[in-house]
C-alpha cells in the first residue's frame, strides 16, 4: 500500500507570507507635455483642433496578497482649442481645466 500526495503548484499561487497592503511592484510614469493637432489637408497650416496635456503623471502598483492592482493618474492642465477665426488669431478655447 503507498500513499500518495499530489501537489498542485500555480506560479501565481499566493504563499501567505505577505500581508495584503504589501506593494511587490510599482511602476510611475511622467509626461511633461503633448500636444496633439488635427490639421486640414486642403488649407496650408490650418489647425483644425489642437489638444494640448501638461504634466501627466501615473502610477501602478501591485499588491499579490490582495490579488489587487492600482491605477492613478493625475494631470496639470487640460486645454482644447478650435479653428482660429483668422490667420495669426489664436483658435477658441473649447476645453479648458484651469
Amino acid at each position: 500500500m503507498t500513499n500518495q500526495i499530489n501537489i498542485a503548484l500555480q506560479e501565481s499561487a499566493h504563499l501567505g507570507i505577505f500581508p495584503k497592503s504589501f506593494v511587490a511592484h510599482k511602476l510611475n510614469f511622467c509626461l511633461d507635455q503633448m500636444c496633439v493637432y488635427i490639421r486640414d489637408e486642403e488649407i496650408r497650416e490650418s489647425e483644425v483642433l489642437k489638444l494640448c496635456l501638461q504634466k501627466v503623471t501615473c502610477t501602478l502598483t501591485q499588491r499579490p496578497a490582495a490579488e489587487n492592482s492600482k491605477l492613478s493618474m493625475n494631470m496639470t492642465s487640460l486645454i482644447v482649442t478650435g479653428w482660429p477665426s483668422a490667420v495669426g488669431k489664436p483658435g477658441p478655447v473649447i476645453v479648458s481645466s484651469r
